[in-house]
């Protein structure tokens, strides 16, 4: 009896350690999950932030170079996609020895769309064959063959979208040097618009610094401009005294 009772006894204490054990690895596990939680919301605030500032610091920027400029419509400077375009417009023609391109605007946002649809193309395409290669197997199961083909599509399939996504990444990186310089180049040195505009491809928020402190820079040279031709046709405007006017026309009559 004393022995039944002890083996009870020892059980219960078993299950209640083994319930506690799962008890602290459960709040271990909420305790992770909050901390990852946490980590990705500060992450993507800090990624909504920094969209926010990117956009109003640009938008400004190019606004105010736009007015500065005389071009007829600034305010495409915070429209979404058409101020891709305007940066191009505030860019200008872009020279080469033989060639040039004319409208690099047009190119911003013609070719991030043909890379988007090509991606989209050629995923549809991989998922297709995959799915024909699973269902074409025997009963259901994979032949060590089949199970080779298929990983050695895929990484085919991503070595190819690698490629083509550095191909992509530096094309637009170019042209972005190239339109930025060409902007950069009009309120600073073409040595420093160079090493703005390489920078403005590697470093976040760079590129829309430069836009809002190169606007800052044309609006005010717009406004010394303006200053000085205002000084200038004062100038030239000289009233004639009563007393001259007065000698004058007496000259005059007689």
């Amino acid at each position: 009896m004393i022995y039944d009772n002890f083996l009870m006894q020892e059980s219960i204490d078993g299950f209640s350690g083994a319930t506690q054990n799962i008890g602290s690895y459960s709040n271990v596990g909420d305790s992770i999950g909050m901390v990852i939680v946490s980590i990705y919301l500060l992450f993507l605030g800090a990624f909504l932030i920094g969209a926010i500032i990117d956009y109003l610091l640009r938008g400004f920027g190019m606004y105010k170079m736009g007015k500065a400029e005389g071009k007829n419509n600034p305010w495409l400077a915070f429209i979404p996609f058409a101020r891709v375009y305007f940066q191009g417009e505030l860019g200008g023609e872009i020279r080469f020895k033989e060639k040039s391109i004319k409208n690099p605007g047009i190119w911003l946002i013609i070719v991030p769309i043909i890379v988007d649809v090509v991606a989209v193309i050629g995923y549809f395409i991989f998922m297709i064959v995959t799915m024909v290669g699973t269902i074409s197997t025997d009963g259901g199961y994979a032949s060590e063959s089949a199970i080779l083909g298929m990983v050695s599509g895929f990484i085919v399939f991503l070595v190819i979208a690698l490629v083509f996504g550095i191909i992509y990444q530096a094309f637009i990186n170019v042209l972005y040097v190239l339109v930025n310089h060409q902007i950069y180049e009009k309120y600073t040195s073409r040595n420093m618009a160079i090493i703005h505009a390489v920078l403005g491809t590697l470093i976040p928020l760079y590129q829309s610094v430069c836009m809002f402190i190169f606007g800052r820079r044309a609006e005010q040279e717009s406004e010394r401009r303006h200053q000085m031709d205002m000084d200038n046709s004062n100038a030239a405007y000289v009233e004639i005294p009563p007393y001259e006017e007065t000698k004058s026309t007496e000259d005059t009559n007689e």
